[in-house]
């Protein structure tokens, strides 16, 4: 399993990308690219697995992500009276960190942009009442002209980077220790993770996966995450588990079951260890699930 890199269709002779997607489910698989990626959900919910951060999105929600942070968004595929599947939609945006040359970033007017784009290496959700102020200049920007689209997207990133509630997704350690470049092995784990969490997952196969040994394997993933990878799935699980407990639709039983803990003892356990309550205090919190 190679790590997958995507490369963004772009014209050659424009800086910006800029298309909307419909379609019942969205396809890409867990990845990364070299571009900034604006992604604005106009229709669908599911969950969004950005670094190592798993949360929820839906229709509203506008997220800038960082170049070469690994993300992938799932939605849940819904279905109209006659059984036909209904397209989620989204407008999707890349661009470089330079669409306006190497150098526009380092003048005094750029700063709060600069400050922006370095924090997006973490991912960023943007906040409901900021999105409600560009969203219409969004949706613009798909009838705009190449030059138009690049002022508004400048106009765009210094709204986004005036967002004082904004939150930022990933950890720190996440992506201090992931570097694209150098550790094409945690690439592959982390792919193989992303898609088979809620599975059964012994080191041996990671450690295939990486194509090391499992002592060799073990050692490396601790020296280079500061977690073992027993500690890493387990994140990794409860947090799903915290999204399916809040959105209410599915038992603490079932929940455990689906984000693949292979008995309710160990999965009680687990997520109060890293959440310090239990997963039914936890759900009581929640009486009215979330949209």
């Amino acid at each position: 399993m190679k790590p997958i890199l995507i490369l963004v269709d772009s014209k050659t002779n424009q800086s910006i990308s800029i298309r909307k997607c419909l379609e019942p489910q969205f396809q890409n698989p867990w990845h990364f690219h070299k571009e900034l990626e604006l992604v604005f959900i106009l229709k669908g919910t599911g969950t969004c697995f950005i670094g190592d951060h798993i949360g929820h999105f839906g229709p509203g929600d506008l997220i800038l992500l960082g170049n070469n942070l690994p993300h992938m968004l799932k939605n849940y595929i819904e279905y109209d009276n006659s059984g036909s599947a209904i397209n989620a939609e989204a407008i999707v945006i890349h661009f470089s960190n330079h669409f306006l040359g190497k150098d526009y970033l380092q003048i005094p007017e750029m700063e709060p942009i600069l400050n922006l784009l370095e924090s997006s290496k973490r991912g960023i959700k943007v906040s409901k009442y900021m999105t409600s102020q560009i969203t219409d200049r969004i949706e613009n920007m798909l009838a705009l002209s190449p030059f138009y689209r690049v002022l508004e997207l400048l106009i765009i990133l210094q709204q986004i980077s005036d967002d004082f509630k904004s939150t930022v997704l990933s950890s720190v350690d996440f992506v201090e220790n992931i570097n694209i470049t150098q550790n094409r092995k945690l690439d592959r784990v982390y792919e193989f993770v992303m898609n088979n969490f809620n599975k059964s997952i012994t080191l041996g196969e990671l450690a295939d996966v990486a194509h090391m040994n499992k002592t060799a394997f073990c050692k490396y993933f601790k020296a280079r995450t500061n977690k073992t990878c027993i500690q890493f799935i387990t994140e990794i699980r409860v947090n799903y588990a915290k999204r399916l407990l809040m959105e209410g639709h599915k038992q603490i039983a079932e929940t455990g079951y689906e984000c693949g803990f292979n008995n309710i003892s160990n999965f009680n356990r687990q997520f109060k260890k890293l959440t310090g309550e239990t997963p039914s205090l936890f759900q009581k919190r929640f009486p009215s699930g979330i949209s």
